[in-house]
């Protein structure tokens, strides 16, 4: 794994689980796995994930791509197909799919 940037956020005092924004709860949500996933994605799969590493819109991703906005959101959602990310109500699929894009680049 390369360096990652360190994140003003622990564990919760009592429970001594890792909070949300914690180093070790985004390394457990970013396992080395995700990495061969992100791999496996399609040229145009990994375009849309990059413009929302961006922090592109779906409508800005598709205005930049030449798409329609349903095919955005059509890769959008198998790219969080394929990455296998947990659902959780607690947590933003999207930001996830995102920085585990930014750690297997080596940005985070």
């Amino acid at each position: 794994m390369g360096p990652r940037r360190r994140i003003r956020c622990g564990f919760f005092p009592r429970s001594g689980l890792p909070c949300a924004g914690s180093e070790t709860a985004i390394t457990q949500r970013c396992s080395p796995c995700t990495n061969r996933r992100i791999e496996a994605l399609t040229l145009r799969e990994r375009e849309v994930l990059a413009l929302m590493a961006e922090g592109r819109a779906n409508l800005g991703i598709a205005q930049r791509l030449w798409l329609t906005g349903c095919t955005v959101e059509r890769h959008v959602g198998n790219i969080l197909a394929k990455l296998e990310l947990p659902l959780d109500p607690q947590d933003h699929r999207r930001v996830l799919v995102v920085m585990s894009y930014l750690q297997a680049q080596g940005r985070s």
